[in-house]
């Protein structure tokens, strides 16, 4: 008897000790998850911005790849927020990984992002704006930039007109650069005249439906272009007449990611034999053709040691004035250049990298109409052949040129020259004849007086 309840106070024992332990595992358990729960964080976020376009950007905070918390960090928060108070830990004891995603509101401007830093340190988000760098290239045409805002003269339709929108959405326009100097002959004077052309004048049809003239240099089916970024090349494209001379270089930064700046972007093309290459805005090609103009001089008659000729262009093209609402026929009439031809020179000289297209503003190009004038040679008559394309011709012949005096002819057998009279021996046969006539004389007239 007594065996048997010993033996049932020892199993009660250890049931007791058992229930002890589970209670205490238990009651620890709870201990360590409540102490895990209530450990929260802050974790600091702070977004790095290139340039001075800047705008509100939202941040969620992922907690295990689930959407906790959301926040706007905006310019009255100095760029810089915190998401408080988050627990570090699950209700598992499991440290919770923290990660972020975010966004700048949406303006129209693309982003490239990136991200650095955790939970435990802070997260650094760095933006920097893109844009897309818009290329263009016209051809003996001078662009004309229309700001939004402002009336386009963009009529009547043969005008060429180009609009100078933003490169990327938020960026106003800007105003045209100047053309950089060109290598190509200058004009030294100008005449420019204008006439109103009524529309009931006879020519008025066929001086606006005009065609557009060719240029003889031939023009490529494409051309290479590279993109500059604050002078060094970060990019290359080309420019095909099947995608009508229009190209855009995408997603490039708009500041530099190291201090901020605003990039310089400039676009440059290959060498293009027999035009000129100038740049508006940056990023619009403008190729002008160029040509070569020879003269040649000739004489009939004599010549003289040289002589001067200048070098003239002149056009004239149709443009409507919207002072006068009224269509204007423009006259162009420019001195290029002069030069002396002489002997030294053959009489033949080239004026190189000429125009061949006069280029107004807003217009089609209109070709040149080159001619050579001669400064006036007394005593010749001028005649000038040729064009610019197989080169001037300027013959000068001589007026009424004077006929040479006829010369005396040698006879075969010359008479012997007379000595000439020098006092020595010139009378000495005349003295001495008339010595012995007189001394023969002085006999006679002594035997005639014996007689008498």
């Amino acid at each position: 008897m007594q065996r048997r309840h010993a033996k049932r106070m020892t199993s009660l024992m250890l049931l007791i000790v058992f229930i002890a332990i589970l209670i205490i595992g238990q009651s620890a358990k709870s201990t360590y998850a409540e102490t895990a729960t209530s450990s929260n964080i802050n974790i600091p976020v702070e977004v790095d911005w290139k340039g001075n376009f800047r705008v509100p950007v939202n941040v969620n905070l992922m907690a295990d790849g689930e959407l906790k918390q959301t926040i706007t960090i905006t310019y009255d928060t100095y760029w810089k927020s915190k998401f408080l108070n988050v627990p570090k830990y699950n209700s598992l004891g499991t440290e919770i990984n923290y990660t972020i995603t975010y966004e700048a509101a949406d303006y129209g401007v693309k982003y490239k992002y990136s991200l650095s830093g955790n939970a435990a340190n802070g997260f650094v988000i760095k933006i920097v704006p893109l844009r897309d760098i818009y290329v263009g290239k016209v051809w003996n045409v001078m662009p004309n930039i229309v700001i939004p805002g402002t009336p386009s003269p963009a009529e009547p339709p043969t005008m060429t007109g180009m609009i100078a929108t933003s490169l990327d959405s938020g960026t106003p326009a800007a105003a045209p650069e100047p053309l950089s100097e060109a290598p190509a002959v200058h004009a030294r004077e100008a005449t420019i005249t204008e006439e109103v052309i009524e529309d009931d004048n006879p020519d008025f049809d066929a001086l606006i439906s005009a065609p557009k003239e060719v240029s003889s240099v031939p023009i490529p089916d494409a051309i290479t272009v590279h993109l500059l970024a604050d002078g060094v090349v970060v990019g290359m494209m080309q420019l095909t007449k099947d995608d009508n001379w229009e190209g855009r270089f995408v997603d490039y930064p708009r500041y530099d990611e190291n201090d901020g700046h605003e990039i310089n972007y400039t676009t440059k093309e290959d060498p293009l034999a027999g035009y000129e290459t100038s740049y508006f805005n940056g990023n619009i090609i403008l190729n002008r053709s160029l040509i070569d103009v020879s003269v040649e001089k000739k004489w009939i008659g004599n010549s003289q040691s040289k002589a001067e000729l200048t070098l003239h262009r002149a056009c004239d093209y149709m443009k409507f004035d919207y002072t006068l609402n009224k269509h204007v026929r423009v006259k162009v009439d420019e001195e290029v250049a002069t030069v002396e031809l002489n002997a030294a020179n053959n009489w033949k000289h080239t004026f190189s990298s000429l125009y061949e297209f006069y280029t107004p503003e807003g217009e089609d190009g209109v070709k040149y109409k080159y001619y050579v004038t001669e400064k006036s040679i007394p005593g010749y008559d001028t005649q000038i052949t040729g064009n610019q394309d197989s080169g001037f011709v300027v013959t000068n012949k001589e007026i009424n040129p004077k006929t040479p005096a006829p010369k005396t002819p040698v006879p075969k057998n010359p008479p012997q020259p007379k000595t000439p009279n020098t006092g020595d021996d010139s009378n000495f046969k005349l003295y001495a004849l008339l010595f012995l006539s007189t001394a023969a004389l002085i006999p006679a007239m002594a035997y005639r007086r014996k007689k008498i």
